[in-house]
């Protein structure tokens, strides 16, 4: 069975005698000297075989049906691009091809690092801002010191589970230099982190740390007080999580005639039973 022979496309030294074909090899090393393809070079060849329509070299007729067929819908692909760029190779007399060859594998190969780096450098950016939004130190607590005075016996009455609270730094405090006040989220006072946490705690919000604490749930003492625990994390300066402070912003509930916050009384059974004509009201109310 016969070989099917390939026909001679490369530009001859008979060739490169014509202007035709020193114009044509001028173009191809243009093109093929940085070893890549823009739409740039692309026209600049598609405008030399036009211009050149009655020549009879024979890479130009192997060129003009390569460029017609990727320019057909306007777009280059990159598989267009390097069906073009083996063209212009096979095209090129023998004595240039390889050093054009070896140019286009160098380009492939820095494309490759390229992408392999840009692959690596999103791995790390995502990695370090994984980091960055991890927890510093978790905490799960109950609040001390609730019941020292009326006022924080009054205010944990109010808070309720899945309440925004805050720790708020008492350095010059007399009996512990680490101590942490905890507020609810309009600013009243509803006691302190306990001494083991606040150990922790208290460098790390010295320097900025970010905070998201709630309150978890309310325990209720025998004598019916409440004692809030209080569970959350510090995050690092920098972190997306938390807030370094109230301040920062957050949401209150409001009213809308009022801008004062609106205080949210935690329910109880004290609350709720019939002792009082207004207790009975509101029991009957709740259950109507």
């Amino acid at each position: 069975m016969a070989q099917a022979t390939r026909t001679r496309v490369s530009l001859t030294k008979t060739d490169l005698g014509t202007s035709a074909g020193l114009a044509l090899l001028e173009v191809l090393q243009s093109i093929a000297d940085d070893g890549q393809l823009t739409p740039e070079e692309v026209e600049q060849l598609r405008a030399w075989l036009t211009a050149h329509a009655d020549s009879a070299l024979p890479g130009r007729a192997h060129l003009d049906h390569i460029v017609t067929e990727i320019l057909k819908d306007g777009v280059i692909t990159d598989g267009e691009y390097a069906l073009l760029h083996d063209a212009i190779l096979r095209v090129l007399p023998r004595s240039l091809r390889s050093i054009a060859t070896l140019r286009r594998r160098e380009r492939k190969t820095a494309q490759r690092q390229a992408q392999r780096q840009q692959v690596a450098d999103a791995r790390a950016k995502a990695e370090a801002e994984k980091a960055r939004n991890r927890p510093l130190e978790r905490g799960d607590f109950m609040v001390a010191g609730t019941t020292k005075t009326a006022e924080r016996r009054s205010a944990c009455e109010y808070v309720s589970p899945g309440d925004q609270v805050w720790l708020e730094r008492e350095p010059d405090n007399p009996y512990d230099p680490n101590a942490i006040l905890i507020e609810d989220d309009t600013g009243d006072e509803l006691g302190y982190v306990p001494r083991e946490y606040a150990a922790d705690f208290a460098p790390l919000l010295d320097a900025g740390a970010h905070q998201d604490f709630t309150i978890k749930k309310c325990l209720e003492t025998a004598s019916g007080l409440a004692i809030p625990v209080v569970r959350g994390a510090l995050y690092a300066a920098d972190s997306r999580q938390g807030r370094r402070s109230r301040d920062e912003g957050t949401s209150h509930l409001t009213d809308p005639y009022d801008e004062r916050p609106v205080r949210r009384r935690r329910a109880s059974a004290s609350s709720l039973s019939p002792r009082s004509w207004a207790g009975c009201l509101l029991w009957a109310s709740m259950f109507a």
